[in-house]
């Protein structure tokens, strides 16, 4: 099972990637779109993350993934709940 910690520092690691910053500037209050993230970009990202984490994000609650943390808390969420089954 992967720690939410793990999980952050994915995270935070590929979006300072994308979207061409040093990794000191994502914390887990930011909202996407202080990125500058249209809805392709956001659409990739899900898409990488799910790979990455194998699992599926469903369409409806993406619009609900506002912040990095929440992003992360979802994921680690998914996560454990597959690590169960």
């Amino acid at each position: 099972m992967t720690k939410k910690n793990e999980i952050y520092d994915i995270v935070k690691t590929m979006l300072a990637d994308r979207f061409g910053m040093q990794e000191s500037y994502v914390k887990s209050d930011l909202a996407f779109s202080a990125f500058g993230a249209d809805s392709l970009d956001v659409t990739e990202l899900i898409m990488e993350l799910e790979d990455i984490f194998s699992i599926q994000i469903e369409d409806e609650k993406i619009s609900q993934l506002i912040t990095v943390g929440e992003m992360v808390s979802y994921i680690f969420e998914k996560t454990s709940q597959k690590a169960v089954k």
